[in-house]
């Protein structure tokens, strides 16, 4: 399941959403539990605890990319020379 799980970034913009999980189904019922009641599985979080546990360093990484907006600097997904969208 591990090599599963990766990153997605949406094309440079204004706007850019990132996400990070799988689409194996057995990756997402390990994460979120099933709760069939003749095939109930306890959710298993991994994504959420590795979240939690790094809240400190995705908070810093966040602060670093609201200041690189405010002054004007491009992302790192987006090339210097990219125009603007409206």
């Amino acid at each position: 399941m591990r090599d599963s799980y990766g990153i997605r970034v949406s094309g440079a913009g204004l706007r850019v959403d990132a996400s990070i999980g799988s689409d194996d189904i057995k990756a997402v019922v390990f994460e979120l539990g099933r709760m069939e009641q003749n095939n109930y599985q306890p959710p298993r979080p991994e994504l959420s605890v590795a979240a939690f546990r790094n809240e400190e360093k995705v908070a810093r990484g966040i602060g670093r990319m609201v200041v690189r907006a405010i002054e004007g600097k491009p992302m790192p997904n987006r090339s210097a020379t990219d125009d603007d969208e409206t």
